[in-house]
């Protein structure tokens, strides 16, 4: 029997509603860009923020913003279905080049690859007059990001819902923070959503992958791993410290 993606949608949103809630994430009038690499969660976010949108009675409109991967041969197909499908939901849109030096090696390093893409969208946002940037992470990537500064930093790193930046000028949003990786990807295959993100050539030899696969095997032993971990993470939050 297939699955009813309202259904499902029905159920994330009140994850995305409790996220809001808590962390200040969404007011009124508020003018969002969304991050959209063109991935199932990104991809994802922004359908959820177009039903919540309809569904909280909270006014906001919504961006969709798209960073091209330099050197990505698939680049130019992926901006063009991307283009079609915000003109498809009549979001309006931007497709962002990346500004790079011209000494960056290739490929880029994860972490220059992230500040140049967040270089990018908030320079972008800003310029709309957006003051807020959502990105579609999740509660897997939360765990994963805390286990990482763990194993590597010595410790416990957290990805926050909310982070403000430039004096408050723009926030950075996270919606999707309370949902299970899981949940998101049953989602996108009932609604049948494309999935057209990039397959970055160092996905599966970077310490996030390591710590994904660690995460996974820990999960086998113990299903409660992933829900530990952020139990721990949402403590440090009430405690402040």
């Amino acid at each position: 029997m297939k699955t009813d993606p309202n259904r499902l949608a029905y159920y994330l949103l009140k994850r995305v509603n409790q996220a809001v809630r808590r962390y200040a994430l969404i007011e009124n009038d508020d003018r969002i860009a969304v991050a959209v690499s063109g991935g199932k969660d990104s991809i994802t976010l922004l359908r959820l923020l177009q039903l919540y949108h309809r569904r909280a009675g909270v006014r906001y409109d919504l961006t969709a913003m798209h960073v091209r991967v330099p050197d990505d041969p698939h680049e130019t197909e992926r901006s063009r279905a991307l283009a079609s499908l915000f003109d498809e939901w009549n979001v309006p849109y931007h497709i962002l080049e990346m500004d790079l030096r011209p000494e960056e090696p290739r490929p880029l390093p994860c972490h220059r690859c992230t500040w140049y893409r967040r270089k990018a969208l908030f320079i972008a946002a800003d310029e709309a007059g957006c003051h807020a940037v959502a990105y579609g992470h999740h509660r897997d990537d939360r765990a994963e990001t805390a286990l990482l500064g763990l194993l590597f930093a010595g410790r416990l790193e957290n990805l926050p819902a909310r982070r403000d930046f430039f004096d408050g000028r723009i926030k950075l949003i996270r919606p999707l923070i309370l949902v299970p990786e899981k949940e998101i990807a049953r989602y996108a295959k009932a609604a049948a959503l494309p999935d057209l993100g990039y397959r970055c050539p160092q996905a599966q030899t970077s310490r996030r992958a390591f710590v994904r696969h660690l995460l996974h095997l820990a999960t086998k032993e113990n299903p409660k791993v992933v829900a530990n971990i952020i139990n721990a993470i949402e403590e440090i939050e009430r405690n402040g410290t």
